[in-house]
């Protein structure tokens, strides 16, 4: 849906700071059913790789059966336009630091992630945030972006099961996972607890490609005693008791993933 109306900062409360940096916020009640920008932030550092504008984008969205654990399909998720009135292609100084850091060995990024639920009280609506590393040029008032995003559900109507062996417990943060019969796989700590001096730490496996919908260790799995001690377990969830082993067999359940692309586009002024 789109929004052509200017936001004025003046409206929503303005703070300004003497420091090398600015910071600008825009907190506006979302309009019912209607795509708004619900918060701006810019950065204007001493050096241009400081320079930040951070957009959060408030998305009417039935969020039943998202994928919690891969929100945003990266593949089907783009940003095609970020700019201001007065000439400064926002878009195109980003990617062209983004090909820089690439160039140097780090991983792609994309400037759209998610940022939460929205509407926590009705258990709807999300957060998208934009993250550009330009800030508006001199004189503007206004920007535009749009775009599209991917958002995952998980499809229920297609479950399967399979075991897959050996997958490792520890992987480094910035690892996709481990390949397997069904994709991409990758087991991440979550929450803990002590009883009487025993760890009970909890995991959660993640697969982009196929939601995992419950699991469970071959031989070594202490979810339901974890449970009836009061920890809450999501899906995808299993508990191992005190000391981890360097890899498990996970008995998967999985699903499909149907992607829905939402577009945007927006206008918004920066209050300067």
């Amino acid at each position: 849906m789109q929004n052509t109306g200017l936001l004025s900062l003046t409206h929503a409360g303005l703070r300004r700071t003497n420091l090398a940096s600015t910071f600008l916020f825009l907190l506006l009640a979302p309009l019912a059913g209607a795509q708004e920008v619900s918060r701006l932030d810019i950065a204007k550092g001493a050096a241009d790789s400081f320079a930040r504008t951070s957009i959060d984008i408030y998305v009417p969205l039935d969020i039943v059966n998202l994928d919690f654990n891969n929100p945003i399909n990266a593949d089907r998720t783009v940003l095609a336009v970020a700019r201001d009135d007065s000439g400064t292609d926002l878009l195109a100084v980003h990617e062209a630091q983004a090909a820089d850091r690439v160039a140097q060995g780090y991983p792609a990024e994309s400037p759209i992630s998610f940022a939460g639920i929205a509407d926590y009280a009705n258990e709807r609506d999300v957060k998208v945030g934009v993250i550009l590393n330009a800030v508006p040029g001199a004189g503007a008032r206004v920007i535009e972006v749009e775009g599209t995003i991917g958002f995952n559900f998980i499809d229920k109507s297609q479950i399967a099961s399979t075991t897959l062996e050996s997958i490792p417990m520890e992987m480094d943060w910035n690892s996709p996972g481990v390949e397997t019969s069904i994709g991409l796989i990758k087991i991440e700590p979550s929450s803990s607890m002590y009883i009487d001096g025993v760890q009970y730490q909890g995991y959660q496996v993640v697969s982009p490609g196929a939601p995992i919908i419950a699991v469970g260790v071959a031989g070594g799995d202490a979810s339901a005693e974890a449970q009836e001690m009061g920890m809450g377990l999501e899906l995808g969830m299993f508990v191992i008791k005190e000391d981890p082993p360097r890899t498990v067999d996970l008995d998967v359940t999985y699903a499909a993933t149907e992607t829905r692309e939402i577009p945007f586009k927006l206008s918004f002024g920066v209050g300067f």
